[in-house]
């Protein structure tokens, strides 16, 4: 295995101690490898952690949000509203799934869809049955439960993308279903996976059937529900209950990770100790990023704004998601970082963006 440079500092690197590969390995040599007790509990633990009644995994974020949206029974055709500003999948399931896709434009101080907008859009346009809101970068605030209102007054149904957020109060909880992610770079990570939130029985029997060929056929061998193949498995929950049961010191060194940076430069944080990612905005991104690669440090932009993409192409204004691709700063991240690195890396920082 080939090893990067001392000086090199990864936007983000997965953070693998021996304790974690070691229950990887005895959960193979045990050859349960498929869906069996590791599963389970790893289910069990996010239900403490989250607080939700139901709490279904699955193979990947992306995966959940297409069972949540499909749970929902949506009108084929019919709208469904995502931000103009994170990343893609959501958009990408519903139109996976048959759905029109519109997007919202962000709000610059929570980097969330604008509620104002919505409540706009969704006045005039009829067709509009579903809302997904994005806790972008941890984003836990009031907009949410104003997208909830919103929610319940046109009677459509809310899915609440908690991607990032997991181990955060309430997280994935006010909309009918939520969904949280463990792909690398998440609070948590095995490399894929995801789960489903809701506290609505009958949403959590229609994700189980859309992620095992319709649920309930292994007993008897009839499949009376169309379902296809999303499940988790049990190498990949023997690695990930590794890292929950340390749950809180991985937050804690993600609040120490924050606190050093914060003594040298403001971060976009929205008040929370930690995210998943630290976030710098400068009208100097552009050079900041590049002065970091030339001293061996990654830091990148993250998300394009949706409506520009190809496969959508949207021409209203989205000038907030615009101007947030040019400014966002993604620094490094990761449970690796030393405080020698965060200093290192916000002298060159506080150097360029005079």
């Amino acid at each position: 295995m080939s090893k990067r440079p001392n000086n090199y500092i990864p936007q983000f690197e997965p953070q693998v101690k021996k304790r974690y590969a070691k229950a990887v390995y005895r959960q193979i040599m045990s050859t349960w490898i498929g869906v069996g007790p590791a599963t389970k509990e790893f289910e069990d633990k996010l239900k403490e952690i989250t607080k939700a009644n139901h709490v279904l995994s699955c193979s990947s974020g992306s995966s959940a949000i297409l069972m949540a949206i499909h749970a929902l029974s949506l009108p084929k055709g019919s709208t469904i509203l995502f931000p103009s500003y994170t990343f893609i999948a959501g958009a990408n399931a519903a139109k996976f799934l048959g759905y029109n896709v519109k997007f919202i434009d962000i709000k610059e101080d929570t980097l969330c869809m604008d509620p104002d907008l919505a409540e706009d859009y969704i006045k005039t346009h009829k067709q509009v049955s579903c809302i997904m809101f994005v806790d972008h970068n941890c984003y836990l605030g009031d907009d949410r439960w104003r997208i909830r209102a919103l929610c319940d007054e046109y009677k459509t149904p809310m899915v609440e993308d908690s991607a990032q957020c997991l181990g955060k109060n309430t997280a994935g909880l006010i909309g009918d279903v939520g969904i949280i992610s463990f792909s690398t770079p998440k609070i948590i990570g095995t490399g894929q996976g995801g789960a489903v939130l809701t506290n609505d029985s009958k949403i959590a029997n229609k994700c189980d059937q859309a992620k095992d060929q319709g649920a309930g056929w292994r007993k008897t061998k009839i499949h009376e529900f169309i379902g296809t193949n999303f499940k988790f498995n049990d190498i990949c929950a023997s690695y990930g209950l590794a890292q929950l049961n340390e749950i809180e010191k991985i937050k804690k060194k993600k609040t120490k990770i924050f606190d050093w940076y914060r003594k040298h430069i403001k971060l976009l944080d929205f008040n929370q100790n930690f995210n998943w990612m630290v976030i710098y905005k400068t009208k100097n991104a552009d050079k900041i990023i590049e002065a970091l690669k030339e001293n061996s440090i990654q830091a990148i932009k993250y998300y394009r704004p949706n409506p520009t993409q190809p496969s959508f192409q949207q021409k209203d204004e989205y000038s907030v998601a615009q101007k947030m691709y040019n400014e966002l700063v993604y620094l490094p991240s990761s449970l690796t970082l030393r405080k020698k690195d965060v200093d290192r890396i916000c002298k060159i920082i506080n150097i360029h963006n005079q």
